[in-house]
């Protein structure tokens, strides 16, 4: 079974944009969108289980900036769920 998370970061003012457009770079997030509320950016990571999502969070994300906050709310699933799927209906 595959595992997904959706990262929830917070970031200092200003580097928003920068994160962002980094996130791009690591091959297990597969999905990054800038939001408005408590957060600022929440990232879709996709990978083989939770403990490797876990790893990569604290080695890739949090280690390399010491401007964000991580909220990680990770499950394992087998489909390919998007929330706004439902939007058409």
């Amino acid at each position: 079974m595959k595992a997904q998370a959706y990262v929830l970061i917070s970031v200092k003012v200003g580097t928003a944009r920068k994160v962002f457009q980094e996130m791009h770079d690591i091959p297990e997030v597969a999905e990054v969108n800038a939001v408005s509320g408590p957060y600022d950016i929440v990232a879709r990571v996709d990978s083989f289980d939770t403990n490797t999502i876990g790893r990569l969070v604290m080695d890739k994300i949090q280690a390399t900036y010491d401007h964000l906050s991580c909220h990680f709310d990770g499950e394992l699933t087998s489909s390919r769920y998007s929330p706004s799927s439902n939007l058409s209906k």
